[in-house]
Formats: structure tokens, C-alpha cells, sequence
């Protein structure tokens, strides 16, 4: 296990060869329609088979028939799994299922939501509705699903398929993983959405009240917005669920620095970003305090934590790996809430794990300064207000309080502070306290039993 750390540096530098050669691949297929098609449809088949047909169990089930659609929501859906009792539920990669969706949306305009839905040609749209319609009735042949719930109804590849269910009466619900938002996203992304992808499901379940003005903003009828909670708010109050430094190839001995590394341009508009606003000084300035103490305390582990979709991941890997034997960088998509459960000191910027680090009672340092965050801050969500965190206005500040925290390290949580983390996670993740996977899917039975009994009344 002494070589694990380069071990590891290897393994993310395969990873990201690997990315990139699937990208190749992937330019190469696009580029000739009848091969694209083709591979796609064999994906398709391939993995219906083994999801559905190859797994599907004749047990009876009390309960409904669900089908999850998985898109970057493993932590949810665990969630959700963990909560159930008596449902039946199948999880989809939205990837290999809806994959021939590329086929028929060809353009970057279409595909990353650049212009209006309804403005893409109606041969394209129409198109991939025949499709749709085979890829539904393909898997309900094995899987006979009451209800699709999904993260969101904004992409590409989905809408259509809701356009197929609600044919065959077949309810959609989006229970919302993007659940916080700045206030400049807040009000110019729910524009973006009433415009270009307004919401078409029969339901939403979203994480707070906050999050319900912003789907009413974003067009959505009040009556059909429920506020459950984070579902995967859960793990935090499920001990036995978090994986020991062990399971982490962690040393049992070393105490964990944790940081959630970051795009120089995450949350800004793109227009300001092209004018030179950005977060690379501050990051950079971050990297290096990582870095300096990293080599000054090397029984200490320095875990740098990367988003699943981060856009410059090459970049953090090349800044900071191989620097020390005890700088690690993680990533995926399940190991954020078991890293927080492990660490002992906790470093961020914007971002959610910045709340989920406040179930904690440890130090939880948020990095503000440089004249980019003070010209923005009223745009970003306000961790600099929250009084759970301690602001940090400089990379010396910053270095100081984590070499504090590594020589101290029993200093308590203030009382004031503990109470100002209740708050400040309530009112972005309502009512933490474990069951936000059975409120879900609870929500989701007393909604069915409603639309079955109004369906039933129609016809």
C-alpha cells in the first residue's frame, strides 16, 4: 500500500486517456450516420436485455413499478433505494438507453439547449419520437413501469420520451437534483428554461421552498411542485453507511485535509467570464497553499476532491498530483459524502458539498477573496453570510487556519456556529433528518393514486 498514491496519480492519468480516446471515438461515429445508428441501436439492445429481460424477477411486488433514469444522480438514487420497501425499481443509465437520441439531434445548438426546443426542426423532433416511442414499449415489454422519474426534463433526449408516455398515460416525475442555485442563475436560468425548455412533466419534487419559487419562475404550475427535501441528505444520517478511510485507501493514522477543487468560470455568466471575470486567481492562490503544506506536513492527508463533470479536470490533475506522496486526487460522482464523513479539516468554494460538510462538527473553511468574489458576491450562493463557515479573505488567511487546525485539533464547534449550519442546511435541504428518501417516495405514491383515480375517471 506504500505505492498507492502513485497508483493512484497512474490510475486518473488512464482515466483521462481514456476520455479522451473515447472522445475520439466518438467524433469518428458521429461523423458517419449509418454507423452511429447502427452501434447505437446494438448499445441499445445490449443493455435493455441485460437491465430488464436478463435481471427481471417474477416476484409480485404490493407496491409500483418505477423506473429511475440515472444522469449523474447515483447519491439520490441510492437514496431513494435505501428508502424502499415494496416498490419494484429499475435503474436506467440515460446514456445507453436514450443514446440514439444523438442520431437524430446532430447540432451542439441542439444537444447543450442553445436555442429553443420547439425551434428545432420538426423532422428532427418527430423523428426521434418514432424512436422514442420503440425505445418505452421495448422496455416495458420486460419491465411493465407506473411511473419515470428523472432529474430534470430539460434534455434533449427525454423530452420526447415524455411525449410518448403521456400517450400511453404514463405519468413523468422530475425529482430535482440541481437544488442550489445562486441568485444570478436563480433568476436567469429559470428564464432560460421557460424559454427553452419548459417544464412538460406531471410533477416535480424539489429540495426546499427556495427551489419551488424557482420552478414557478421558470413557468411551472404551483400545484404540481412538492418540496421533499435532498434525498441524499439521508446518508448523513446513516452511520453505518460511511466507508472508513480504509475502504478509501486511506491510512487509519493520517488526518484528512479535505478540498473541493473548481472551475475557474463555475456559476458566472458566460458574457462576464469572456470580460475576465473568473475564479483563477483565488484557485490558483488555493493550489498552492495545498501544495506548500502539503510537502511541510506529510503525515497529514491533502484529499482534493474533483466535480464528476468538471471541465478542466487535466488541469487539477497536473497542477497538484504527483506534487507530494500525500496530496490525493478523488473523483466520482458517490465518494463526495464519504470523503466529508472522513475529513477533519474541510476547504471549498461554491459548491453543495459545502452545506452537506455543515452535518459536520468540524472546520469548514470557505475561500473569499480576490476583487472577483467581492464583485460578485451578491450573485453566489451566500456561504459568505451563513455564519457556518469560516470566510476566509486570503490565501495567508488560509494557510494559517488550516496549519491552526492541523496543530489544534480538538478545537470545538461554537455552539452559535452549530445552530447557524441547522439553519443555513434547512433552508436549502428543508427537513434533514434521514427520511427525505421515504417523503419521496411517498410523494410519489399519493401522486399516483390521484392521477390513477382522475385517469380512471376521464376514461
Amino acid at each position: 500500500m506504500k505505492n498507492w498514491p502513485q497508483l493512484y496519480t497512474m490510475k486518473l492519468y488512464a482515466t483521462l486517456i481514456t476520455l479522451k480516446l473515447k472522445n475520439i471515438c466518438k467524433k469518428f461515429i458521429s461523423a458517419i450516420p449509418i454507423l452511429n445508428y447502427t452501434i447505437r441501436t446494438i448499445i441499445l439492445h445490449i443493455y435493455v436485455y441485460s437491465i430488464f429481460h436478463k435481471s427481471k424477477t417474477s416476484t409480485k411486488s404490493s407496491g409500483l413499478s418505477i423506473l429511475l433514469i440515472n444522469h449523474h444522480f447515483e447519491q439520490d438514487i441510492e437514496a431513494i433505494i435505501d428508502a424502499n420497501k415494496i416498490h419494484k425499481i429499475k435503474v436506467a443509465d440515460c446514456k445507453k438507453l436514450f443514446g440514439l437520441s444523438n442520431y437524430f439531434f446532430t447540432t451542439s445548438a441542439e444537444r447543450n439547449g442553445l436555442i429553443p426546443y420547439d425551434k428545432i426542426p420538426m423532422k428532427t423532433r418527430l423523428g426521434y419520437r418514432q424512436k422514442a416511442r420503440y425505445i418505452i414499449n421495448h422496455v416495458r415489454k420486460y419491465f411493465p413501469f407506473d411511473v419515470m422519474v428523472l432529474p430534470s426534463d430539460s434534455f434533449f433526449w427525454i423530452r420526447e420520451v415524455i411525449v410518448g408516455l403521456k400517450e400511453l398515460n404514463i405519468p413523468t416525475i422530475v425529482a430535482d437534483k440541481e437544488g442550489i442555485i445562486s441568485p444570478y442563475w436563480f433568476k436567469a436560468h429559470s428564464l432560460e428554461i421557460k424559454e427553452k425548455f419548459p417544464f412538460i412533466s406531471d410533477r416535480i419534487l424539489v429540495w426546499s421552498k427556495r427551489q419551488k419559487e424557482f420552478w414557478i419562475r421558470a413557468g411551472a404550475r404551483e400545484e404540481c411542485i412538492e418540496i421533499v427535501g435532498q434525498p441524499r441528505s439521508d446518508f448523513f444520517f446513516n452511520e453505518y453507511k460511511w466507508k472508513t478511510k480504509k475502504e478509501l485507501n486511506l491510512s487509519n493514522e493520517r488526518r484528512v485535509v479535505l478540498f473541493f477543487a473548481y472551475d475557474i468560470n463555475a456559476y458566472i455568466p458566460p458574457e462576464l467570464f469572456e470580460q475576465g471575470l473568473s475564479w483563477k486567481e483565488m484557485r490558483a492562490e488555493t493550489h498552492n497553499v495545498i501544495k506548500k503544506l502539503a510537502r511541510e506536513y506529510p503525515q497529514i492527508n491533502f484529499i482534493v476532491k474533483t466535480h464528476p463533470q468538471a471541465r478542466n479536470f487535466s488541469f487539477v490533475l497536473n497542477d497538484l498530483s504527483g506534487t507530494t506522496h500525500n496530496i490525493k486526487l478523488m473523483s466520482g460522482s458517490l465518494i463526495s459524502n464519504h470523503l466529508l464523513a472522513n475529513a477533519d479539516i474541510i476547504v471549498g468554494f461554491q459548491t453543495t458539498a459545502l452545506i452537506e460538510a455543515m452535518f459536520f462538527k468540524v472546520p469548514v473553511l470557505y475561500t473569499f477573496w480576490t476583487k472577483s468574489t467581492e464583485y460578485f458576491a451578491e450573485e453566489l450562493i451566500p456561504f459568505h453570510k451563513s455564519g457556518g463557515v469560516e470566510v476566509i479573505h486570503s490565501a495567508n488567511e488560509l494557510e494559517k487556519k488550516i496549519k491552526h487546525y492541523i496543530e489544534q485539533p480538538n478545537v470545538p464547534i461554537s455552539p452559535k456556529m452549530i445552530q447557524s449550519r441547522i439553519a443555513f442546511v434547512n433552508k436549502y435541504f428543508y427537513e434533514a433528518n434521514g427520511r427525505t428518501g421515504k417523503r419521496l417516495l411517498r410523494a410519489i405514491e399519493n401522486f399516483l393514486t390521484i392521477y390513477n383515480n382522475t385517469s380512471s375517471q376521464i376514461h
